[in-house]
């Protein structure tokens, strides 16, 4: 499917200059709810919408809250398929993951109810009016691009349909730098457990889809590390995360003097490393000054 590369170029110029004529008609998976939290799917499938592409969404609820998310999208996107996933289900597949000795996060979103829904769409899309690109983001949504990729090949009209993995980071990158500098031992112990496993998981990603992207050209590298024998390195695309200025304006009120707001979904393990770093070891040099 290598030679359908094409159309990652495609969609990368229409996100930078708009497309002119006829708009792409995108799949886009999603393995959570894409709102302004998750600013990369959120941002990305908002402003394709705008330039004229047909988008259709496929994404995880894990959260009663994220119902509200998914009305928003239903204003954004042309359909959204979307799935409930209990918490409890995404622990039992991550164990299962980790015995079968595969990343944990790979089995973290997968539901066959969802693949279904995916597979279902395609096939009442195939032809004249099909889609246009798949586009799978992150390792928590590889496991339904890996059985996308199988499903198309075994139907001919769809073989040559091309499949985006947005990566977003290099996870076992990440997992390696929480094993040395991770703020809690848990931490540190699960990315002890998963660092090996997601970078061969990573590589398989780079090897088997038609394109990959990366938020930053740090990832670029480490990414393309993973695939020792580097025939797949020109697959990988730096493809950054942008910043909404009309959503995050300079407000109008009066600030308060020396103070220093830092945003972040804290439950996220290297959110937290961040903001501890920067109190502990950065502003100490700020504040000597």
């Amino acid at each position: 499917m290598a030679s359908h590369w094409t159309a990652f170029f495609w969609l990368r110029r229409s996100i930078q200059i708009g497309a002119g004529g006829k708009g792409m008609k995108i799949l886009y998976i999603v393995p959570y709810v894409p709102n302004l939290i998750r600013v990369r799917p959120y941002n990305l499938i908002r402003h394709l919408a705008r330039l004229g592409h047909e988008v259709t969404a496929a994404t995880v609820v894990s959260q009663r809250t994220e119902r509200q998310d998914i009305e928003t999208l239903r204003g954004i996107c042309h359909e959204v398929f979307s799935i409930d996933m209990p918490f409890r289900r995404s622990l039992r597949q991550s164990a299962t993951a980790l015995v079968q000795g595969i990343p944990m996060q790979s089995r973290y979103s997968w539901h066959p109810a969802l693949f279904k829904q995916i597979s279902d769409a395609l096939k009442q899309k195939d032809g004249h009016d099909g889609f246009d690109v798949v586009h799978v983001e992150h390792l928590r949504g590889i496991e339904y691009g890996l059985r996308l990729l199988d499903w198309l090949g075994e139907v001919k009209e769809l073989a040559a349909l091309p499949v985006i993995w947005d990566s977003v980071d290099c996870i076992s990158s990440l997992m390696r730098q929480t094993r040395r500098r991770g703020s809690s031992a848990k931490s540190r112990f699960i990315a002890a457990l998963e660092t090996g496993n997601t970078a061969k998981y990573e590589r398989r990603g780079v090897q088997s889809f038609d394109r990959v992207l990366v938020t930053s050209p740090v990832d670029q590298a480490a990414l393309a590390d993973t695939d020792q024998g580097m025939a797949s390195r020109w697959k990988i695309d730096v493809l950054p995360n942008g910043v909404d200025l009309d959503y995050f304006q300079l407000g109008s009120g009066d600030r308060h003097p020396d103070t220093i707001v830092i945003s972040g979904k804290m439950s996220y393990h290297a959110n937290v490393t961040m903001v501890t770093y920067l109190v502990n070891e950065i502003m100490p040099l700020v504040w000597s000054r």
